[in-house]
């Protein structure tokens, strides 16, 4: 071993063949403790992606697609045939309800003519006035949605009663007046033989439902391929909690700012959650087949949504 380290020596020469700076600065690099990577980033997109969602439904980026409003609403009914229009009952005063169909549930959608001449008439009666929607004693309120043959689409707050039925122009802010206790009478009419019972009971009921039943087909989905509960490292555990606030969360502003009542929104938010629910299984669990779990939960919970969100369109 000595005469091949002398033959070695001799051929290469002793000098090492690396400065003592640059043995030391390797040696450092090599003993040094590589940090650890955070996964933080998934995180991030998901709660800005769902925030953008947010952001844009409130600055009502869909009213292009209505169509802007031009003239008056009195002109309008006086040039232009209704084609169809949508109802909400809000009591509301700072948010309007009703919007284009598919876009808004718990809303009726008038489309007949029948209905459509009997509005028609009714803002071609309509007079300005000073009168304030202030009160609201005896008076029914709700918003509607109008869409006129010229594309125009219009937004008025009504309150009405038996004998007077009060118009604001939700855009231009202007009041009017129409006094056709008949007319009324037949309006409302119409209104209560198509209104749609949407409350929070049937919202709540079919979360219930739908929990339940994934709740046990992802028992049997844990017997079949033998997922184990709980969770694979810290970071995992760190990535699910992180996701389960956001979901508590942002439902909750949901409710507070009435944005479930977009289907945009409930739809966009389902589908970054099942999203970030599938990659985070799968990038930590997929040896032991967690992302299975996530997977049902987006195999039941789309169709079903989409089924109820049909039926409340």
């Amino acid at each position: 071993m000595t005469a091949f380290k002398n033959k070695l020596d001799k051929e290469l020469g002793e000098a090492p063949r690396f400065s003592t700076s640059l043995q030391q600065d390797i040696v450092k690099r090599v003993q040094q403790k590589q940090k650890p990577i955070r996964q933080w980033r998934y995180s991030i997109i998901m709660v800005g992606a769902i925030m953008l969602i947010f952001l844009l439904i409130k600055t009502d980026p869909f009213h292009q697609l209505e169509g802007e409003q031009q003239a008056s609403i009195i002109q309008l009914a006086r040039q232009q045939d209704i084609t169809m229009y949508t109802v909400a009952h809000s009591r509301n005063e700072e948010s309007f309800q009703a919007g284009k169909p598919g876009w808004i549930i718990g809303q009726d959608i008038f489309n007949n003519t029948a209905d459509k001449e009997l509005l028609q008439s009714l803002l071609q009666q309509a007079t300005a006035t000073q009168m304030q929607m202030d009160d609201e004693f005896g008076f029914i309120k709700m918003d509607i949605w109008i869409a006129f043959e010229d594309g125009q689409a219009v937004k008025l707050k009504i309150m009405v009663n038996d004998q007077q039925l009060l118009l604001k122009d939700y855009t231009q802010q202007s009041v009017y007046l129409v006094n056709d206790p008949q007319k009324i009478a037949t309006f409302l009419a119409h209104i209560d033989e198509n209104k749609k019972e949407f409350t929070m009971g049937n919202f709540f009921t079919f979360l219930i439902i739908l929990l339940l039943g994934t709740w046990l087909i992802e028992k049997w989905i844990r017997k079949k391929f033998n997922i184990p509960k709980g969770y694979v490292n810290t970071a995992h555990q760190r990535a699910t909690r992180i996701m389960k606030i956001c979901n508590t969360v942002m439902p909750i502003i949901m409710l507070l700012t009435n944005w479930f009542l977009y289907t945009a929104v409930i739809g966009s938010y389902l589908m970054i959650t099942v999203a970030s629910s599938i990659f985070i299984d799968y990038y930590y669990g997929r040896e032991e087949k967690r992302h299975y779990l996530s997977i049902t939960w987006a195999l039941i919970g789309i169709p079903a949504l989409i089924i109820f969100l049909i039926y409340m369109t």
